[in-house]
């Protein structure tokens, strides 16, 4: 079986249980409706880490889903395609919608493909409501059945303050589910933020759960933020012995910089029996000097501490590139084979863009410069298309694509779309030395078009293309396959 997972994660749960669980992450993901909006189709490693305080999560949410640009952009849908390797096609899986007002977004639906292009069903719909300060205010999450009728789910309420310079501040947030077909929400979780005496970072965060049987809230979990020069060095999470009736230290994450990039992350367990830290996984980042970011991140290695040998053991390694303008172009994924000792990768992700438009004029409802699942993309320009490949057989095979789409906009990718769906791929994008097409059969004829319809490029029955003469621009490449014809745009580097 292949190491994918479906685009939209839905967890469907019951009513919480109180006590079980007190990991922080857990308890939040049993009552959240996964719609990461990006999530590359494999399961590469679990990291259920945000590294990052909820006010400044929530912010970064509220950015993505909003602009006070005059001129944007919409992103208003996108489809998703996993590969079939039973029936050797495409086959379409997701479909998003977004609608916007006053450049905020207010609508997303998820639908889903029941055996051809044209049956869509909806399945999940969210919609946001913002103040008059533009501060994300309510999510309001709906599902349907049999029916295909919208049934209330889940509501997220959000709380600021103004603080003394000026700016609002998440002060709490507030969780409700539906469980009944008469619409009444019901308390599930909260959380509430305490923040330092200049009202500026947060220094703890306290859970809670609703205790439907006394009617009340209850404690769940608190993490104790800490500081060095006004930078996270550390988060302490403690979880409520409903027992003993006191706070019990149980994980702790320590944050190691370098200039002001984190260059390490070590989390430890809590041994209540010795009163010890306990070594239990470890994160390295390695950086390069980004052409428009200051950094640009490019190796991602994770460990797992080895008891036995009372060392660090390696887990996975995650390697990135960036093209000229500063995009994630490309990611590959390895994990660590303890026999023979030595990276093997197993999939890999390409993204495809159109230069002539900046990331920052657009509305998107997903934040790339977030960590998105458990890989880290950045883009600086728009991202039109997407393409997973799987390692099988010591061989790159199709695993998922995706394309993106936008208001006033053709998606150039989408020119021919009936040979598209059929396995043909052309990466990297930008290129500097060699393009390749990936999916053909041996009758191939390659033409590259400059942006005047000049053809500056042809050959036959290759494909693989050493295009080091080619001067950098845009071009267009046509490909003849059997009688069949695609055309994608690219960038030379």
């Amino acid at each position: 079986m292949k190491k994918f997972i479906t685009l939209l994660l839905i967890v469907l749960v019951s009513i919480p249980v109180r006590g079980q669980t007190f990991n922080q992450k857990d308890q939040e993901s049993e009552f959240e409706i996964s719609t990461n909006f990006f999530n590359p189709l494999v399961k590469k490693h679990k990291r259920d880490k945000d590294f990052q305080p909820r006010d400044i999560r929530v912010q970064k949410k509220t950015e993505r889903l909003t602009s006070s640009s005059l001129e944007k952009r919409h992103l208003d849908s996108l489809t998703s395609q996993e590969w079939d390797t039973d029936f050797n096609t495409w086959r379409f899986t997701i479909k998003q919608e977004f609608i916007y007002e006053n450049d905020r977004l207010k609508t997303e639906t998820v639908y889903t493909w029941n055996g051809s292009e044209s049956e869509l069903t909806p399945i999940l719909k969210s919609e946001y409501t913002f103040d008059v300060n533009g501060n994300l205010i309510s999510e309001i999450q709906s599902i349907t059945g049999l029916t295909l009728d919208w049934t209330l789910y889940q509501k997220t309420n959000y709380t600021y303050f103004l603080n003394k310079y000026g700016v609002y501040k998440l002060i709490s947030e507030e969780n409700f589910a539906n469980y009944s077909v008469n619409p009444q929400w019901i308390n599930t979780y909260k959380f509430e933020l305490s923040y330092d005496e200049f009202e500026t970072m947060v220094v703890q965060e306290f859970g809670y759960e609703w205790d439907s049987g006394e009617d009340e809230w209850i404690h769940m979990y608190i993490d104790d933020y800490n500081y060095t020069s006004g930078i996270l060095s550390s988060e302490i999470n403690s979880y409520w012995n409903i027992g003993s009736s006191e706070w019990v230290l149980n994980s702790k994450w320590d944050y190691f910089y370098d200039t002001f990039a984190v260059a390490e992350v070590v989390f430890y367990w809590r041994d209540t029996f010795i009163n010890e830290w306990i070594n239990e996984s470890k994160y390295e980042y390695q950086y390069q000097q980004g052409t428009v970011s200051l950094l640009e991140l490019t190796k991602e290695t994770g460990y797992t501490w080895d008891m036995d040998l009372n060392n660090w053991k390696y887990d996975y390694k995650d390697d990135y590139q960036y093209d000229n303008h500063g995009n994630r172009s490309l990611g590959t994924y390895s994990e660590w084979i303890e026999t023979p000792g030595e990276w093997a990768q197993y999939y890999k992700d390409a993204f495809i863009f159109d230069l002539d438009y900046s990331f920052s004029d657009l509305i998107v409802p997903f934040n790339y410069e977030e960590e998105i699942d458990d890989t880290f993309v950045y883009f600086s320009n728009m991202v039109i298309g997407y393409r997973g490949y799987e390692y099988v057989n010591e061989m790159w095979e199709d695993n998922m694509k995706m394309l993106f789409f936008y208001s006033d906009y053709t998606n150039p990718l989408n020119i021919d779309a009936e040979i598209f769906t059929q396995s043909i791929s052309v990466y990297p994008n930008p290129v500097k030395d060699e393009l390749f097409i990936q999916g053909v059969s041996n009758t191939l004829k390659v033409s590259i078009y400059n942006v005047l319809g000049k053809l500056v490029f042809s050959e036959t029955t290759s494909s693989e293309l050493d295009l080091e003469s080619l001067q950098s621009g845009v071009y267009i490449v046509k490909i003849i396959d059997q009688q069949k014809e695609t055309t994608y745009k690219f960038v030379k580097n």
